[in-house]
């Protein structure tokens, strides 16, 4: 079996519990025969599984072994969505964000990101940019301003000085995780991360997150959050970020370098 066609099955498996033709299909895949695998998938979404149908929708977009239809897959997609699948209605945004079978459209793709959030998916294109804090007397200001999207905003900068803080702030690096919906969140620290540290994930929206020297403080403080962490874990030389997205394991991570 292939490399994508395995990581093909283990990205499904980790989608959430599979049942009936679902279960036999991945079995199928796992043996390595693509055409016993789609059968048992229509089967199922032929019988109205929203399941099925988005993982029949992803057989025809990614398969290897298949030749890739995506007029098929956002057949399959809508089909799903139409139930409340928010994941397949997820599917239909990154279609229409990739170009695939349609013109590539980031505001069409931002309508079906938001509908699968309405549906409870919440997947979201999360940028971090991580900020040093030197305190001081002087007026907070920027010490090396970078292009637009790795530095602080006017609104981001009048939050930060709104909630007294002074000195000078150093962009060290940012990262974007993953597609969907853009939040944004800024991470501010004094001093290196010294024990692992969750703090709370944007829910489409910007958040500044502080370290001060009692803990950390959220601007603004009623800022939507997910039940999920970006997880600041110390290693020797740097400070490792990780964002989780779901039960399932997903996750990326980026280093920041304490300089």
């Amino acid at each position: 079996m292939s490399k994508m066609a395995l990581s093909f099955v283990l990205g499904m498996a980790l989608c959430g519990s599979c049942y009936g033709d679902v279960d036999a299909g991945l079995l199928a895949l796992n043996r390595g025969d693509v055409q016993a695998a789609l059968k048992e998938f229509r089967a199922s979404a032929e019988l109205g599984d929203p399941k099925a149908q988005l993982w029949l929708g992803r057989a025809h977009e990614q398969l290897e072994g298949l030749p890739h239809d995506y007029a098929e897959a956002m057949r399959w997609y809508r089909r799903a969505s139409d139930q409340q699948y928010g994941e397949a209605t997820f599917a239909v945004g990154e279609l229409y964000e990739a170009g695939r079978g349609v013109r590539p459209s980031r505001t069409e793709a931002e309508k079906w990101y938001e509908l699968a959030a309405k549906q409870g998916y919440h997947k979201q294109e999360l940028t971090l940019l991580f900020v040093r804090w030197r305190p001081g007397t002087a007026a907070l200001h920027v010490e090396n301003p970078r292009e637009a999207s790795r530095t602080l905003s006017s609104e981001e900068m009048k939050r930060l000085e709104g909630a007294g803080l002074r000195g000078t702030l150093q962009v060290q690096g940012s990262a974007v995780h993953e597609k969907g919906l853009r939040s944004r969140a800024v991470i501010v620290l004094q001093g290196p991360v010294t024990t692992e540290i969750r703090l709370p994930q944007p829910d489409h929206s910007n958040v500044i997150l502080v370290q001060r020297e009692n803990g950390w403080s959220t601007l603004p403080p009623d800022a939507p959050t997910l039940q999920r962490s970006i997880l600041l874990s110390p290693q020797r030389t740097f400070t490792l970020a990780t964002v989780g997205y779901f039960a399932g394991g997903q996750a990326s991570s980026a280093a920041f370098v304490w300089e």
